[in-house]
């Protein structure tokens, strides 16, 4: 496996969401990509986790990626295994990320109201710089996850 390069990981994550894929899956991917690892399940897995898990305003999809990416690299395979790295390591980017941007969730890190029609949400994701704030979100998400992969792997 490749050693992870976090800047790298960041940008393709960045790159990813500014082509068209959303935070949950450009995070993903992008930490794949910087593992090395191709999946014809990804970035799809991580599809339903877009607007704070289908746009409900939840968790945030770019964190929620980039737990899915860590899991790739520190999750076990079997029942057999501890569950513990990984779920420290997810514990630890969870911290980390709400720590540098005071939430977690979608709905407060970009002021998204779930109750809008689904016309309006399109519309209202690019006005006021959402779209602009999600693509940091994701970028520095995949960065920390990539940090902390780098940092456990030591």
């Amino acid at each position: 496996m490749p050693t992870i390069k976090p800047k790298q990981v960041a940008a393709t994550a960045k790159s990813l969401y500014a082509g068209g894929l959303c935070c949950s899956e450009a995070a993903l991917l992008a930490i794949a990509q910087g593992l090395g690892m191709e999946s014809p399940c990804l970035p799809a897995v991580a599809s339903g986790f877009c607007g704070g898990m289908a746009r409900s305003g939840g968790p945030c999809g770019a964190l929620t990626g980039a737990v899915m990416g860590m899991g790739l690299a520190l999750g076990r395979t079997s029942h057999e295994q501890s569950a513990q790295p990984s779920s420290h390591a997810s514990r630890r980017l969870v911290n980390e990320f709400r720590e540098m941007f005071g939430a977690a969730d979608c709905h407060v890190l970009i002021d998204f109201d779930p109750n809008w029609h689904r016309d309006d949400i399109s519309a209202a994701f690019n006005r006021d710089g959402r779209r602009e704030r999600c693509a940091h979100f994701t970028s520095m998400a995949a960065e920390l996850a990539a940090n902390i992969i780098l940092e456990s792997k030591d």
